[in-house]
């Protein structure tokens, strides 16, 4: 192998692992935001409960 084909060689892994390793941290984003949109989902629909807990009480008393 010469001295050019080592660094064509070398230079394609650079380029296979940065794409990699992009679309490992896109895959990484993606899971984080879905896990934050799932919480604040979650969140909003105990606090509607809460609420309506809340108001069918007083409507009780």
């Amino acid at each position: 192998m010469t001295f050019l084909s080592v660094v064509v060689l070398l230079y394609s892994f650079l380029i296979a692992g940065q794409l990699l390793l992009g679309v490992w941290v896109v895959v990484f984003v993606w899971i984080v935001y879905f896990f934050r949109l799932v919480l604040a989902i979650e969140r909003m629909h105990r606090r509607s409960k809460k609420c309506r807990q809340w108001t069918e009480g007083r409507v009780l008393t």
